[in-house]
């Protein structure tokens, strides 16, 4: 009965899925295009807007909320909202995120643009 249950759970999210992609669904125009939000996990999330992408409070590896940050998230800049291993990647407990030295890393209060963004 359980497989049964969960064999029709599937089923009806397959249904869902498809019928969301309906061909009759306008596409945005280059006029309609807005700024993307995608949810990570815990407080991060990546903006994306005309090709640029915003990584927003991306959490340290296994500290606290016991899960490993996602190793394939690209991004043009990373943003802190403030020093905290859950906010920083770990940086202000001196932990080494995979991405340090590697993506430009933003903390400190201050007007900043990257591509189309601009953070004031």
């Amino acid at each position: 009965m359980a497989r049964l249950v969960l064999l029709l759970g599937v089923l009806c999210t397959l249904a869902a899925c498809q019928s969301s992609t309906d061909s009759r669904t306008p596409t945005p125009s280059k006029q309609e295009e807005g700024v993307e939000i995608e949810y990570i996990a815990h407080a991060s999330f990546i903006l994306s807007f005309k090709g640029t992408k915003l990584l927003l409070d991306p959490f340290a590896d296994s500290v606290w909320i016991s899960y490993t940050f996602p190793r394939d998230i690209q991004a043009d800049a990373i943003f802190s909202t403030h020093p905290h291993y859950d906010h920083d990647g770990g940086i202000f407990r001196d932990l080494h995120p995979y991405w340090e030295g590697k993506i430009p890393f933003y903390q400190d209060p201050g007007t900043y643009k990257v591509g189309d963004f601009l953070k004031a």
